[in-house]
């Protein structure tokens, strides 16, 4: 795959074809970020960027070494994934006793090593030890979303490659481009996706877009109400949702649409399409100021929410700041 291939993470993919421009690739890369943003195709064209026969800073993607690679067929590329829930002692081991050896076919063996987080502290500690003294033809590539639930000792050993939540209109293109959806339906689950090519795919054959969307809009709704809001948020539905993460990217996008209408009215760009309506009618509850504080708390929630913070007390907050100016009941009286 050629790395021009790769969605919306420019800063990795440009940092990786300088090492490789350089002949200067390093024995192990963290490549950190969310899931479904691109780092496992990275990984990919990077293993086949240093066997490629084609020896560019960019695989050809056509010859017999880059199609194996791409098909998990070639044997000096190799893929650990966990177990189960986790990567054990024993897939480490086995790893290190092959690592040593020679290539059999290409310059460099590549270990892709996904979610990289889950490895157990034994397999973890064993894994140390082989970036210790590691191996002189091999290459180590962690993959991981949760960058905190590795070794600080394993990452000081690894080049640490960030990747990013690619950005709505990226997925939008990208679903109207390759899947045929309507302008309409692909901003709608781009939204939905947060970030992530690989959820945007998943939600576009699933139902589930539907029920999360369902769950944003009646929050929004709710938020006209401040006492109904806090019931609705005392009963925990929120705060128990496994795609939490989700609909506070979604909440960010709406008010992100309610501040463009209310600067630019220009129905066009805003991403929730379906929605034009009744973004116009909330508009008005806010002011300029209070849609700023609303995106600025939005931003710090997501943070705080990343690091592990009280889910409770960061909701109770972010409620509060999320409140219009003004309901729209006073506003019509």
């Amino acid at each position: 795959m050629p790395f021009a291939d790769i969605l919306g993470q420019d800063l990795a993919v440009n940092c990786l074809q300088r090492s490789l421009g350089r002949g200067r690739i390093g024995h192990a890369y963290l490549f950190a970020g969310p899931e479904g943003v691109g780092k496992e195709k990275t990984a990919l064209a990077l293993a086949q960027a240093l066997n490629c026969p084609a020896s560019s800073p960019d695989p050809c993607g056509t010859c017999s070494t880059c199609r194996r690679i791409a098909a998990g067929s070639y044997p000096d590329v190799q893929r650990v994934a966990p177990a189960g829930n986790s990567i054990k002692i024993d897939q480490i081991r086995a790893l290190r006793q092959e690592a040593y050896y020679r290539p059999l076919e290409g310059r460099r063996k590549v270990y892709i090593i996904t979610e990289a987080h889950k490895m157990t502290e034994q397999a973890a500690n064993s894994f140390l030890r082989l970036l210790e003294e590691p191996p002189l033809y091999a290459l180590f590539l962690l993959l991981t979303s949760q960058q905190a639930g590795l070794l600080p000792t394993i990452i000081s050993r690894c080049q640490v490659v960030p990747f990013y939540p690619l950005s709505p209109a990226l997925i939008r293109d990208k679903l109207q481009r390759e899947l045929g959806l309507t302008r309409e339906r692909a901003g709608v689950l781009a939204v939905l996706a947060g970030g992530s090519w690989e959820k945007a795919r998943e939600l576009a054959s699933s139902d589930e877009a539907g029920s999360l969307r369902r769950q944003v809009l009646d929050l929004v709704s709710l938020l006209w109400d401040g006492d109904q809001a806090a019931r609705w948020l005392e009963g925990g539905e929120l705060e128990k949702a496994q795609e939490l993460p989700q609909v506070l990217e979604q909440l960010r996008l709406w008010f992100r649409d309610l501040l463009v209408l209310k600067l630019t009215g220009e129905r066009e760009l805003l991403f929730n399409q379906d929605q034009v309506a009744l973004l116009a009618e909330r508009e008005q509850g806010y002011s300029t100021r209070r849609l700023i504080a609303a995106l600025e708390a939005l931003r710090e929630a997501q943070g705080l929410l990343a690091g592990n913070a009280n889910t409770r007390l960061v909701l109770d907050v972010l409620l509060g700041r999320l409140l219009p100016d003004r309901p729209l009941a006073a506003r019509r009286r």
